[in-house]
């Protein structure tokens, strides 16, 4: 017995001592960097509970992600000397939390993706959102990519520890304060906490999806600050979640980190947290000095505040920010100091985490805020644009920060007056401008556009951004605009004069060259007219003017006659030639065409114009009762509709286009006309969709019922009837199986013994025979069932005299095979009926009296289609009262 007892205190112990050991975990991470080649540090951090003294950890075992694994030392606090005997191992840094850091160096074998994690039993007992925790793994893990071409990599660095308190019925923050070393895009989410073999933890929830204690309750995490938010706690306790941080470099992943961490809740909570106070966003031009204050205070007078504050531009390794923490009675503040140069120049915003934290002895609160710090690269200068024959050559400085790469050159026609102002870098597409091309080099300087767009009467503007390697834009630099010399002649009309397939007539009119070098370009001058015919087809010489000396005495119009303006459009260009010889073209402009579109009670206009101006305005003529045209609409786009009108009544219309070139000294406004158009409305638009308002099935009854109707859309007044489309088999073609022609029979029923099993929708045409498009589809299944009899007594009496089913119900046919007791085959069929009469079917004489054996295979009717299912059994054969029984 002493024996006994004395097992039971030995196993009780252990017991206790397991307990013990796992009941201590509450947050933790791991975080790397790179050393050289393929070494990286890497370092693990924990926050245990001070009291858990049995269950200290003076080591802890690593996995490195590449089947490696090693044990590790803790390297904060005094050395260990004998672990779990609340020594000085280890950093307390807040009631009964302590700071654990385990640092060791790993040599990898090749490029890949390593995910290292850590396995420690076990979590604290008592966290509401984890079942049994005392008894869960607590386990972390990050991702290391090594890969060609991504460059050398440390993971983020969380400055914050994982110890922020909240108040049930408040808001709670926290920020994991994570700086990226080489300045990495860094990705927050919240993902849940892991257990044995990174797995989810069994039953784990998220603490605001605890039933209970969900309502009016919302867990959320901002991507790009990292500030965790849950508005509100609605119950007290504690929790744990998960924070995943994703670095990008250049749009690519380069590595993970995810925090495990606590989250402790206090109930009647007798504090209010700080509030912090700040200017963001900030904007810098590389080399402005940023100066700004924060503000830190707290609703319950006489609390001390701590103000501090962590972020990328603190961590520089050269013209770092300036900030000092600072503590007091509330309220409290603090300067922030940056002087910026072009190496800070970056396309995504630097970040500063700040946190206030109160001093009340029962529950400490914080409040976190982000700064956005945006360092922009300042203009270079654009020094002229100069034409050159057909192109224009830019000429601009390089930019103030040598770090560009090259320049980017936009172009748009005519002035924006555009100076960007805030943190506006490059140059947004709204503003019209269009990239042109770039240069290759921070050096070069000087860009040519030789566009086969460049337009002559046109000012086009010019500006140019610097790049840099981050894929970031300067600010754009001045607006500098210049137009082609005006050597050639410019087209201002394209209108067509008459309107027919054969007899039509465009009419064309050009401005003479003004800065023609007659010096060297001789008379007699010429001009030549060349049209073409629709987009592809080259174009074909139409007129030739007499020879002339006086560019003020020459004939700038032409009539180009007998050509086909009804259905389709013209293209022209004008050629000068000076003592026969080509001076040079002027651009290509064309006609305007009318194109309609026609649908019910409805016509669509819209038009295509190419012309070398720009045309602002269009308005739209419509045919009136007297054949005289009258404007019935004025827009800015090619595009016009016209409602209400009758179907199959005939309107016709044309387009009158008002334009002007953007250089001075050019006849403004331009007017010109399409041709003219004419269409007939009618009835192309379908019903609305059918609804389905009801379905019954009596399966036994074999009988089915849908209810169908339509809703009261003003797009169902000409419905005329229902019609019925159906499949037996789930995801075979649709077909039609009835038309309904009254409206009125919108009950539908179906019978059939053989099946209901179907899938049905319905569709409504109209009187012009659109149909709709098809209503939801509604679905009936089979209740097959086949059941036999175990006795059956041929005689001739008449009365159970054959074996077969008491009940059958969408059975399409059997396969069914009867054996005696030796295993002889007695009788075989297909029928479903079966219909033995207990013959012999090859001897054809009476089977004895006893119990015979039978497999069937039922194949019954489904919507899936034939569904097999096998039947074993026995029947026994009885033969009382019958006279003269045969072997």
């Amino acid at each position: 017995m002493r024996k006994l007892y004395a097992y039971l205190f030995v196993l009780i112990f252990m017991l206790n001592a397991v307990q013990g050991y796992s009941t201590h975990n509450r947050a933790g991470e791991i975080t790397y960097c790179h050393i050289s080649g393929l070494t990286y540090g890497i370092t693990i951090t924990t926050y245990t509970r001070t009291s858990s003294c049995q269950a200290d950890r003076c080591e802890l075992e690593v996995h490195f992600g590449d089947g490696t694994l090693d044990t590790i030392q803790r390297v904060n606090g005094s050395p260990c000397t004998t672990c779990g005997q609340c020594n000085n191992c280890g950093e307390e840094i807040a009631p009964d939390i302590k700071k654990n850091i385990y640092y060791t160096e790993h040599t990898y074998s090749g490029i890949g993706t390593y995910v290292l994690h850590l396995e420690d039993p076990n979590r604290n007992a008592n966290i509401d959102n984890i079942p049994s925790s005392v008894n869960v793994t607590f386990y972390i893990e990050s991702q290391l990519v090594i890969f060609p071409g991504l460059g050398d990599n440390c993971s983020p660095v969380l400055s914050n520890p994982p110890i922020d308190n909240g108040c049930q019925g408040a808001p709670y923050l926290h920020n994991p304060g994570a700086v990226d070393p080489d300045g990495d895009s860094l990705v927050y989410s919240l993902v849940p906490s892991l257990g044995l073999e990174g797995n989810v933890i069994d039953g784990y929830v998220f603490p605001n999806e605890i039933p209970g204690c969900e309502n009016n309750s919302n867990l959320s995490i901002d991507p790009v600050t990292g500030t965790l938010t849950w508005d509100a706690p609605q119950c007290a306790g504690q929790y744990n979640v998960a924070i995943r941080i994703e670095e990008y470099r250049n749009g690519q992943k380069v590595g993970e980190v995810v925090r495990d961490m606590q989250i402790d809740i206090l109930g009647n909570c007798p504090n209010d947290p700080p509030q912090i106070t700040l200017t963001t966003p900030q904007c810098l031009i590389a080399g402005d000095l940023l100066t700004t204050t924060i503000l830190a205070e707290d609703p319950n007078a006489g609390e001390i505040i701590s103000l501090t504050a962590s972020g990328e531009p603190l961590e520089l390794a050269s013209n770092q920010a300036l900030f000092n923490p600072v503590s007091g009675i509330s309220p409290i503040t603090a300067n922030l100091l940056w002087q910026t140069n072009c190496n800070h120049i970056k396309k995504d915003p630097y970040l500063i985490n700040f946190k206030a934290e109160d001093d009340n002895s029962i529950i400490s609160l914080v409040d976190f805020e982000t700064m956005e710090i945006q360092v922009i690269a300042p203009a270079n200068t654009l020094n002229q644009v100069t034409p050159i024959g057909s192109s224009f050559q830019l000429d601009f400085s390089t930019a103030p920060c040598d770090q560009a790469i090259g320049y980017k050159v936009y172009r748009r026609i005519d002035s924006s007056g555009y100076v960007p102002s805030g943190c506006e870098t490059g140059v947004d597409s709204s503003l019209g401008f269009t990239l042109v091309g770039n240069t290759l080099s921070g050096v070069d300087t000087l860009f040519v556009d030789s566009s086969q767009n460049l337009l002559q009467g046109q000012k086009f503007c010019y500006l140019t951004t610097a790049c840099y390697p981050d894929g970031s834009e300067s600010q754009a630099s001045n607006e500098v605009c210049s137009a082609l010399k005006r050597d050639v002649p410019i087209i201002t009309h394209v209108s067509v004069f008459q309107t027919d397939q054969n007899a039509g007539k465009d009419s064309v009119i050009w401005t003479n060259p003004t800065e023609l070098d007659t010096n060297i370009i001789l008379p007699p001058y010429t001009y030549k007219v060349y049209r073409k015919e629709g987009v592809n087809l080259a174009d074909q010489l139409v007129y030739t003017s007499s020879n002339f000396s006086d560019f003020n005495l020459a004939d700038t119009v032409f009539i180009d006659s007998n050509i086909n303006t009804k259905d389709t459009a013209h293209s022209y260009r004008i050629e000068l030639l000076g003592q026969n010889q080509s001076v040079g073209f002027s651009s290509n402009a064309s006609s305007i065409f009318l194109q309609i579109s026609a649908t019910d009670e409805q016509l669509n206009l819209s038009w295509i114009d190419q012309t070398p101006w720009t045309n602002h305005q269009y308005i739209v003529y419509k045919q009136t009762a007297n054949s005289t045209f009258a404007p019935i609409d004025t827009v800015t786009d090619a595009e016009s509709s016209d409602l209400g009108l009758i179907n199959d009544s005939t309107y016709c219309y044309y387009i009158k286009s008002i334009g002007t070139y953007s250089l001075e000294g050019i006849d403004s406004p331009l007017v010109n006309n399409s041709q003219i158009a004419c269409a007939s409305p009618f009835d192309n638009v379908a019903p609305c969709p059918v609804l389905i308002k009801d379905s019954l099935e009596d399966c036994e009854a074999f009988f089915t019922q849908i209810q169908i109707g339509l809703s009261d859309s003003i797009c169902n007044e000409d419905a005329a009837y229902f019609r019925t489309y159906a499949t037996f088999i789930e995801n075979r073609d649709f077909t039609i199986i009835q038309d309904s022609f009254l409206l009125s029979d919108s009950i539908l029923n179906f019978v059939d013994s053989t099946s209901i099993a179907a899938c049905y929708y319905f569709t409504v045409l109209d009187s012009n025979m659109n149909e709709s498009s098809p209503s939801d589809t509604v679905c009936f299944e089979n209740c097959p069932i086949y059941t036999l009899p175990n006795v059956f007594t041929p005689s001739i009496d008449g009365f159970n005299d054959l074996f077969r089913p008491m009940q059958k119900r969408f059975v399409e046919r059997i396969r069914m095979r009867i054996y005696n007791r030796w295993g002889e085959r007695v009788f075989k069929t297909n029928n479903p009926d079966i219909l033995w009469d207990g013959v012999h079917y090859q001897s054809l004489k009476n089977c004895t009296e006893g119990v015979y054996y039978y497999t069937c295979d039922v194949f019954f009717i489904t919507l899936l289609g034939l569904e097999k299912v096998v039947l074993n059994g026995t029947v026994t054969l009885l033969r009382t009262g019958q006279k003269n029984p045969s072997n």
